[in-house]
């Protein structure tokens, strides 16, 4: 979903301040949301649109896959487990 399709889906101008997209996120989800008898797809795709909305575009294409291989990749995840790890059981000086 890109910026103006997630605005469309919000009903928010495409360089809507965060408040404002907050709002009409709030807004949509009461009305979508499955626990009061909404459509499980419109509110996935409501939070999607609040997604894209709020985090700023990446500066290129390969800040974003190095974005989601830091974020994402199991071998990384596995490295800062171990850091953490080793923190908790370092003693102090």
């Amino acid at each position: 979903m890109d910026r103006v399709d997630a605005a469309r889906e919000l009903g928010v101008p495409v360089g809507a301040p965060p408040t404002l997209v907050e709002k009409a996120f709030r807004r949509a989800v009461r009305l979508r949301h499955p626990d009061v008898g909404g459509d499980a797809a419109a509110f996935r795709r409501a939070t999607e649109a609040r997604a894209v909305l709020l985090c700023p575009p990446p500066a290129d294409p390969l800040t974003r896959v190095v974005t989601v291989i830091v974020r994402y990749h199991p071998a990384v995840r596995l490295v800062e487990a171990l850091a953490r790890v080793v923190e908790r059981r370092t003693p102090p000086r």
